[in-house]
Parts: structure tokens; C-alpha cells; sequence
């Protein structure tokens, strides 16, 4: 089952992108190829604290590249 939009929580990252204030993100986006299609989907950034300094971390690279795909 899936809700309709209008039963949806609001998004946080629709913050970014509606009303008229947001126009000059927006444009930013569709320049850098993200289409209407795509700034309707929730968007998820992906951080990691990847580091070749220390082993422990070593591996935080690869685990983000999946979590990417």
C-alpha cells in the first residue's frame, strides 16, 4: 500500500527546493542535470568520515560507494 502525496509527511528536503524563495537551488539543481522528476523524490545525502590517516577507517569508502549504487 502506498500513500498519496497528499497523505505524505512533509519531507525535510522539500525545504530546499519549494516556494519562490528556493528558485535560485532550484535552477541549481536542473543545471547540474537533476530533472523535475528526480527533485520530486526525497533526497538523501550520503556522508562518511573516509580517511586514509587511520585504519578504522579505512573501509568507510567502499561502504558509502554502496550505499551510492
Amino acid at each position: 500500500m502506498t500513500d498519496s502525496v497528499a497523505t505524505q509527511p512533509a519531507l525535510p528536503s522539500r525545504q530546499l527546493l519549494e516556494g519562490a524563495a528556493r528558485a535560485p537551488a532550484r535552477a541549481m539543481l536542473r543545471a547540474a542535470g537533476i530533472d523535475d522528476e528526480a527533485m520530486a523524490k526525497p533526497m538523501v545525502a550520503i556522508v562518511n568520515s573516509w580517511s586514509t590517516v587511520t585504519p578504522c577507517n579505512m573501509h568507510l569508502r567502499e561502504l558509502a560507494d554502496h550505499a551510492r549504487a
